[in-house]
């Protein structure tokens, strides 16, 4: 059941406006059996509310967008993601594994990530290297965007970087695109 679009302040596109990390009160962590701090995050959307519950706030990297940031990639350490030979250098984040993120995403040769849904659209521009999935190569300077929902199984055998975006996709996006720029 679609909410009241006044009740969400709603945008045009309907689009997700709202996004609420909730501290629960210490009373309410011990009825969850808990003697620690609960968060809640709540997400408002046009026709649906997710909720999640996590013992710790999420990860948070330059995640308020009314602020101008300026990031040094080359600087940046790799960090390890949860796939052996897959490191990333995080831009901005707000989450954990599953985020709103965009980060420069490093496979070593012969590196893989198991085969995973994109449940918020995933969009992404080689920059060195050939990118693979089981839809194809994608070789530096391919730009490919897997709107909400879909599935692949990515893969790198020579090696590759990419700049990725992940969960910044409007609900009615559909469509798949593949293009060398």
């Amino acid at each position: 059941m679609c909410l009241p679009g006044n009740a969400l302040n709603e945008t045009q596109d309907h689009s997700i406006v709202r996004r609420e990390f909730v501290q629960l009160g210490l009373s309410e962590s011990v009825k969850a059996g808990r003697g620690i701090h609960i968060y809640r995050l709540v997400e408002y959307g046009s026709c649906d509310i997710r909720t999640s519950l996590s013992e710790k706030p999420p990860m948070r990297i330059n995640a308020d967008f009314q602020q101008r940031t300026t990031a040094h990639t080359a600087q940046m350490p790799w960090q390890p993601s949860p796939m052996p030979g897959v490191s990333r250098r995080m831009l901005d984040r707000i989450g954990d594994e599953v985020a709103r993120a965009t980060s420069i995403v490093r496979y070593d040769p012969g590196s893989a990530f198991s085969r995973h849904v994109h449940s918020g659209g995933e969009e992404f521009l080689v920059l060195e290297g050939v990118f693979q999935d089981e839809h194809g190569d994608y070789p530096a300077g391919t730009y490919v965007r897997n709107p909400i929902n879909t599935a692949h199984t990515p893969a790198s055998e020579p090696g590759c970087t990419i700049f990725v975006k992940l969960w910044q996709f409007h609900q009615h996006e559909k469509n798949i695109l593949r293009v060398d720029t």
